[in-house]
């Protein structure tokens, strides 16, 4: 039910899509596919293989992946207290939500 993305936005993508290489990190995309989905999708696999893993995002539908192994960082204002940050983990997961 999201609206779609606003133009303005869609050649910010763009541009940043072929600039983010440039910084180190590769991008991965996929059609039809949401960032997050791919996301959990790589965490996933990442603790079945026995990492662990942080995942820096103020998405809340990510929460739902926090556990012994998976910390979410957040910047949300939300959830930033003081710090101006907050590593959520299950238990802090339970008390926001």
């Amino acid at each position: 039910n999201r609206p779609s993305m606003p133009d303005e936005m869609k050649v910010q993508e763009k541009w940043l899509q072929a600039k983010v290489g440039l910084f180190g990190p590769s991008s991965l995309s996929a059609a039809n596919t949401e960032a997050d989905d791919l996301i959990a999708s790589y965490a996933r696999a990442a603790v079945a293989a026995g990492w662990e893993v942080v995942i820096a995002t103020n998405d809340k539908d990510i929460l739902q992946l926090a556990c012994d192994k998976i910390t979410i960082y957040s910047t949300a204002k939300a959830d930033a207290g003081t710090a101006g940050f907050a590593l959520l983990g299950p238990a802090e997961v339970e008390v926001k939500w």
